[in-house]
């Protein structure tokens, strides 16, 4: 019984078996942020039980191809053709839950933008890709002359907070005052202003300050409370 030969439908089934390969692995990549931490939230659940069930169903034909594809009946055609419906059917949802977001394009968090206490430059404190391995901190910082600002890295142990506030309105994780040197601050944790939500580093307020460059674009920790 030859409904298509052996030949062509090992290759249609190796096709779509690489192709669905490849979108699991997009989709695994894109709900651990890269291997960085996991996200399954209630828009991912759908997605994540398409992928537990459609996993199976590739590796027994990765098995049935290594094997040998043998259509001998009318019983490995309809098996044959269910997988290769199956694999094409869910490919469109699990593709639909592809996100670039945390591991090829950063998620960012950040306080209210505002102006330093001299006026000179404006401020903001952006926590990135929150709650996985690959998460950091940088203060965003801006001449309010010039259109473009700089990204200078902050030490701070973003891997030990577990929860973060934030507000709708006005609200700040760090203040910036100036030392009296050109160009030079000091970034305080706890901002201690009106609208000040602190920063949780293993259940404390996160205490510290740094040493703001704006020339050299550094930010040297100069003190610091574990």
């Amino acid at each position: 019984m030859d409904i298509i030969s052996s030949k062509i439908a090992k290759v249609v089934l190796a096709i779509t078996v690489i192709v669905n390969i490849i979108i699991l692995l997009g989709f695994l990549l894109s709900i651990t942020a890269g291997f960085n931490g996991l996200n399954i939230g209630l828009e991912n659940l759908q997605g994540v039980l398409t992928f537990l069930a459609i996993l199976p169903i590739t590796a027994l034909s990765v098995v049935w191809l290594i094997k040998g594809l043998k259509l001998s009946n009318f019983r490995h055609y309809i098996i044959y053709f269910l997988i290769i419906v199956v694999m094409l059917a869910t490919a469109p949802r699990l593709i639909s839950h592809f996100t670039p977001y945390g591991w090829i394009r950063e998620i960012v968090r950040s306080d209210t933008l505002r102006y330093a206490e001299d006026g000179e430059h404006m401020y903001r404190i952006e926590l990135i890709n929150m709650f996985q391995r690959n998460s950091s901190a940088r203060i965003y910082i801006r001449h309010n002359e010039e259109e473009e600002g700089r990204n200078i890295p902050l030490d701070i142990p973003t891997r030990e907070i577990q929860t973060l506030s934030t507000r709708t309105t006005f609200f700040s994780w760090g203040r910036l005052v100036p030392t009296g040197t050109g160009g030079q601050y000091i970034l305080l944790f706890p901002a201690s202003l009106p609208g000040e939500v602190p920063l949780y580093t293993s259940g404390f307020v996160f205490e510290a300050q740094f040493l703001v460059d704006v020339q050299t674009e550094t930010a040297t920790r100069i003190y610091w409370v574990p």
